[in-house]
């Protein structure tokens, strides 16, 4: 809590005063003897009693849950009346839901509200692109080709005109969810007080599976996906896979849909930055529109290159871009921990020990979107007969690119793969 002992004191004393002013004309009043401190630290005896039953139930959740932290703190227990006024709102914060009246309506907002603007915020790679309204589950994206300059064949004559080629784009939200479970057994004032760290804890993961899936989504089941890959034997990729979202993401397109896009890097150079941004094309025309998207273990190897730019380097320019660590010849560098090693050919092995080299991605930053038809939510679920209450962390999204996927036509992203690190 972010309050001095002089503030929780203050607060205390008026609870004192609140419950003394309720036994006024109380003739059936239970006395309990309680010690408290004054400013001086010399002991000082204060008698708390119960309110009548319309005084107890003015007592908020939050203001019972002040007192017997601080009364367990200093072995003492809540009046009888008291205690039982905290427990049956504490039972209705176990079983609390985000639009029940009375039961969590109150509470679940002002805790979890916000998520997806802080785990957006907190995404190294989904903050790249830009985030297209999802108002139902599939959304088409509008693409429209170039029009074509003639010079006049003489003053006030026509050109030929440009039927501009257009297309659509599908893009469909898929969902991921975690669950967290807490048991009967932890104490109350404990749950309630780790709702704060249990909230931050969901933030960073969904930020973490936002962008593990704009890079490492694979629809491909069996021993073929990019992030379980046996090129014999193995195993099947399991039917809940957090990889099976239904879109395929950045290393899927270079490596299986638009040949070509992918290239073996071996020794790093800045030779090879030049390679990436060659595959790009016309792509790669405005570096500020690409970024470098790469693992650790190629940013530590990159940092040594004499050409890559550091964040001591780029001074105010440094925080652009969420996880910047550089520039290369023009292009922000951003590394992010959804990058795993992998084998020679890209892929996540099933193979452990094969899994040894490092990637990087180049993709053109407006050449993808990023969609939520469900923002980042927590929904609670009680389950009496295990004795527990579980938050489940949820959300829709989808991702999808301008182009033919399967064109080379279209070649905004490359992969680097294969590099020793």
């Amino acid at each position: 809590m972010d309050k001095t002992i002089e503030q929780l004191s203050q607060e205390v004393e008026e609870l004192i005063q609140r419950v003394e002013a309720g036994r006024k004309g109380d003739t059936n009043i239970r006395e309990r003897k309680m010690r408290f401190f004054d400013a001086g630290q010399a002991p000082v005896q204060r008698i708390l009693a119960p309110q009548t039953r319309k005084k107890v139930e003015e007592f908020t959740f939050e203001e019972l849950m002040l007192g017997r932290m601080l009364l367990n703190a200093r072995g003492g227990i809540l009046p009888d009346a008291l205690e039982k006024r905290f427990q049956e709102q504490a039972v209705q914060f176990r079983t609390m839901t985000e639009d029940g009246a009375a039961t969590g309506a109150e509470l679940v907002p002002d805790v979890w509200n916000g998520l997806l603007q802080d785990a957006r915020a907190a995404t190294k790679v989904a903050n790249l692109f830009e985030q297209v309204p999802m108002t139902s589950k599939t959304v088409e994206l509008m693409e429209m080709g170039d029009a074509v300059f003639y010079k006049p064949t003489g003053e006030g004559q026509a050109v030929t005109a440009t039927d501009l080629v257009t297309a659509k784009r599908l893009m469909t939200a898929y969902e991921l969810k975690a669950q967290v479970d807490v048991g009967d057994r932890l104490d109350e004032d404990a749950a309630i007080q780790m709702l704060p760290s249990i909230r931050a804890r969901l933030v960073l993961n969904a930020a973490e599976a936002i962008d593990e899936a704009v890079l490492c989504a694979d629809a491909s089941t069996g021993k073929q996906n990019i992030n379980y890959y046996a090129a014999t034997g193995g195993s099947d990729l399991a039917a809940n896979s957090r990889f099976l979202l239904g879109f395929d993401g950045l290393l899927h397109y270079c490596l299986n849909e638009v040949t070509g896009q992918g290239s073996n890097l071996a020794a790093l150079t800045t030779d090879d930055f030049l390679t990436l941004i060659s595959l790009l094309d016309k792509y790669a025309d405005n570096p500020d529109r690409c970024v470098f998207i790469m693992d650790r273990y190629v940013k530590n190897k990159a940092i040594g290159l004499s050409d890559f730019q550091g964040v001591e380097k780029l001074g105010a320019q440094a925080s652009l871009l969420t996880g910047q660590i550089g520039v290369i010849y023009g292009s922000p560098v951003v590394m992010s921990g959804a990058l795993l090693k992998s084998n020679a050919t890209g892929q996540v092995d099933q193979t452990g020990g094969s899994n040894t080299k490092g990637r990087v991605v180049l993709v053109n930053r407006d050449m993808w979107k990023v969609g939520f038809r469900r923002t980042v939510q927590v929904r609670s679920e009680r389950s009496e007969s295990k004795g527990l209450t579980s938050l489940v962390c949820s959300f829709r999204m989808g991702l999808q690119c301008l182009g033919d996927r399967s064109t080379a036509t279209y070649c905004h992203a490359a992969l680097g793969f294969d590099t020793t690190v």
